[in-house]
């Protein structure tokens, strides 16, 4: 999934891929399944020359590495306004339908959000600063740490490493993907919790804090979210 486009229409558009790969099975050794062709469309097909099993009702795994396993906090961010990085931390599972003869489909479900985060400087920004990490926390465990076919931790923050991040008029844009600790499809932040963005530069750190309205704040797997503030 190295397709991740935004085109500023609000909409992320992902395409497959030439090499993308996807495991079938719950537990190990699962069945490696490759792209067949170039990619570059939301559907694709994928194959196992040396696989003759069945696949009905088995599920199948997006993982976004080769390694079968996610971790969220080793997103590197390079260059401003960048989402090279994001096809690594995409993950996604389906069930398989069909039989061999007539072929097999899935329709995979998301089970990351992207967080689009558009951020203003303070004056005490010098363009001799070197920005570090950006982290996105809460007061309570709603994210995950990793993510496995089969494994998940919870945690309350995500962090995003920076690599040659240069405001452009003392704005960053930077992307973070994550995924909620849930089963379901969404977690509601409750009311009253707060959420803290923390930029670290070589010389300042800046922060901001947001508390959860009355009304909590939903966050559903597959959407893709802004988060435009002005750090202090």
């Amino acid at each position: 999934f190295n397709g991740f486009k935004d085109d500023g229409t609000g909409t992320i558009k992902v395409t497959w891929s030439k090499g993308d790969k996807i495991y079938v099975g719950f537990d190990s050794p699962r069945t490696e399944f490759t792209l067949e062709g170039e990619g570059g469309s939301a559907a694709g097909t994928f194959v196992n020359d040396s696989y003759d099993g069945e696949l009905n009702n088995q599920w199948a795994y997006y993982m976004g590495s080769d390694d079968e396993s996610v971790y969220f906090s080793n997103q590197v961010h390079t260059g401003n306004d960048n989402t090279d990085h994001l096809s690594e931390y995409n993950c996604m599972e389906g069930q398989i339908v069909g039989n061999s003869t007539d072929g097999y489909t899935i329709a995979f479900s998301p089970r990351t959000i992207l967080i689009k985060f558009l951020l203003t400087l303070p004056d005490t920004y010098e363009e001799t600063e070197t920005l570090h990490s950006l982290t996105f926390a809460a007061s309570r465990s709603c994210f995950v740490h990793n993510m496995s076919t089969n494994v998940t931790n919870s945690a309350n923050e995500t962090k995003l490493s920076l690599s040659e991040v240069t405001p452009e008029e003392k704005k960053v844009v930077a992307y973070m993907m994550l995924s909620l600790n849930t089963y379901g499809s969404s977690y509601t932040i409750p009311a009253g919790e707060t959420l803290t963005v923390t930029l670290i530069g070589s010389r300042n750190t800046y922060t901001y804090t947001a508390t959860v309205g009355a009304d909590g704040l939903t966050y559903t797997l597959g959407e893709a979210y802004v988060a435009k503030i002005g750090a202090t």
